[in-house]
């Protein structure tokens, strides 16, 4: 929100100093930008914690000692001052003879620091075969499929970013028109 807020303001402040009258077109050319740089900062951000289905080599790779995995740091907080933190337990066999391991997973959503939504679930992959696998989720929320929950992440973090990039141009009108006079 705040990247999205400081790219959309120093772009359209030297846009507004380079040309003094801007038509509708231009105008709705920075809405439609506004939008895409919001989406794609929205879809760094939370792919980089989680995605619907990493490989379980990826999981347990990233995480620290307590098992949660905050993403890549210039990326996972692309859409600060929200951001994401997925916890996944160690991974546990049913059987010596069951194919499947599983585990727990929380997924939480901090809004400057301060937890605003906890979603529970489960993981599982195969584990008799060589190499990785993806893990399947099972979410405890209104969406319970791992792709729907995705996409309600996302379209979360993009309506965020789009508001902090909304307030960023109208901001650099705001200013560019109080410079001028």
């Amino acid at each position: 929100m705040l990247l999205a807020f400081v790219v959309l303001f120093v772009f359209t402040f030297i846009f507004l100093k380079c040309k003094k009258a801007f038509g509708r077109r231009i105008w709705t050319v920075f809405i439609v930008l506004a939008c895409v740089l919001s989406l794609f900062f929205a879809y760094v951000s939370v792919s980089s914690v989680w995605t619907p289905e990493p490989l379980s080599n990826d999981v347990f790779r990233g995480q620290n000692a307590l098992g949660e995995n905050e993403g890549a740091f210039p990326w996972s907080k692309l859409s600060y001052p929200l951001y994401l933190i997925v916890y996944h337990t160690p991974f546990e066999q049913l059987t010596f003879e069951s194919p499947f391991a599983y585990g727990q997973v929380r997924l939480s959503m901090f809004f400057a620091n301060a937890k605003t939504l906890a979603v529970n679930g489960t993981f599982s992959y195969r584990t008799n075969v060589i190499g990785s696998m993806p893990l399947f989720y099972v979410i405890d929320f209104l969406f319970s499929y791992s792709y729907d929950f995705f996409c309600f992440l996302l379209a979360i973090v993009t309506l965020f970013n789009i508001f902090g990039a909304l307030l960023g141009i109208i901001s650099a009108k705001a200013l560019h028109k109080n410079i001028s006079k």
